[in-house]
């Protein structure tokens, strides 16, 4: 059985809070909801491409759900290193207290941060490279791509098992 990802449906404190930031942080677009309204109760859905995905997360004020189910976190591919790191500095100008981790696991480059309920959210692309799990260390998003892409290799390449990713042209 091959799965892919659909959607997460999420219980929340705050819904406008966490529509606010998905929309204006993250890029994500309102594609339904189901009664909210100025008392900020109900379910909200959101995508990125409606086409494709009708909702990737529903949040629903907690009122709404019989019980918070928290997440570890939630993880968003994106295509390019670049876009990584554009979010990375875009989460940071718009609340310097966020904590922004940027870690390579050796196949992914990832930023970590948290929502305003706290909820874990992975950022990553690919890198040409893949290694079993796990490996974790830490890079900069103020570097160039060459620097990044230069200091992941030295720290990867003397594993045994490195291998060039196949999903990834270098």
């Amino acid at each position: 059985m091959k799965l892919t990802w659909s959607h997460a449906f999420v219980p929340v404190e705050n819904l406008n809070e966490m529509v606010d930031f998905y929309t204006g942080l993250l890029g994500f677009n309102v594609s339904d909801r189901i009664g909210q309204e100025k008392d900020g109760n109900g379910v909200v859905f959101l995508s990125q491409d409606r086409e494709a995905e009708h909702h990737q997360l529903a949040f629903a004020s907690a009122s709404e759900l019989p019980k918070k189910a928290p997440a570890a976190h939630f993880a968003f591919r994106t295509t390019d290193l670049d876009t990584v790191k554009a979010l990375a500095l875009k989460l940071k100008a718009a609340d310097e207290s966020m904590t922004v981790k940027a870690m390579s696991h050796g196949n992914t480059w990832s930023i970590y941060f948290r929502d305003p309920e706290s909820n874990g959210i992975e950022v990553f692309c690919d890198t040409p490279w893949m290694v079993d799990q796990p490996c974790s260390f830490e890079w900069n998003v103020d570097d160039d791509n060459d620097a990044i892409h230069q200091s992941t290799l030295a720290a990867i390449k003397d594993r045994p098992d490195f291998a060039d990713n196949p999903r990834v042209s270098s």
